[in-house]
């Protein structure tokens, strides 16, 4: 299932990649990015509930598919946004760039740890772990609703390269 996650985030960055080039492009789309990530962090919320819980085969590797797809998008989202609202800061760029790889460390840290505790002291039990890591995940895609999309270099038919707000290039359906 490990194999089958990864390839699911792969899956997930070429999807993230295909929307940010669709959004550069200047084309209509019709969600707008922090929501779109905003869905893939409550994904991953719905993943490690189940995986908290499941005694199948068949969920455990369902979920480790669609936790592994929702991370491909989340980790390239999180990296494309910041580069769009720092685009004017090449300094603040890449220090929060660099930034948000620290926090993706620390996760693949932390979460290991709080696997470990939870089955030591908490009488073998794993599902409280995963409980805490989706609670993260949903306050996460609370607070990332919470933000303006940034301003993208779009590239039209009559200019070389304009500048707009990316919320402009969403429609509301």
């Amino acid at each position: 299932s490990v194999l089958q996650s990864r390839l699911a985030k792969l899956g997930g960055t070429v999807l993230w990649a295909w929307y940010a080039t669709l959004i550069h492009s200047g084309k209509r789309v019709g969600m707008d990015p922090h929501t779109a990530l905003s869905i893939h962090l409550v994904l991953t919320a719905m993943g490690c509930a189940v995986l908290g819980f499941t005694q199948s085969g068949f969920t455990l590797q369902a979920m480790m598919v669609l936790s592994g797809f929702a991370y491909g998008v989340t980790d390239s989202a999180c990296a494309q946004l910041t580069i769009w609202a720092w685009e004017d800061d090449p300094r603040w760029q890449r220090g929060c760039v660099a930034l948000i790889n620290a926090f993706f460390t620390l996760g693949a840290f932390v979460t290991p740890m709080l696997v470990a505790f939870s089955l030591h002291y908490l009488n073998d039990s794993i599902w409280p772990a995963f409980h805490i890591l989706s609670v993260i995940a949903i306050v996460s895609a609370t607070l990332a609703t919470r933000l303006q999309s940034p301003g993208v270099h779009t590239v039209g038919h009559n200019a070389k390269n304009s500048f707009s707000d990316a919320s402009g290039a969403f429609e509301s359906d």
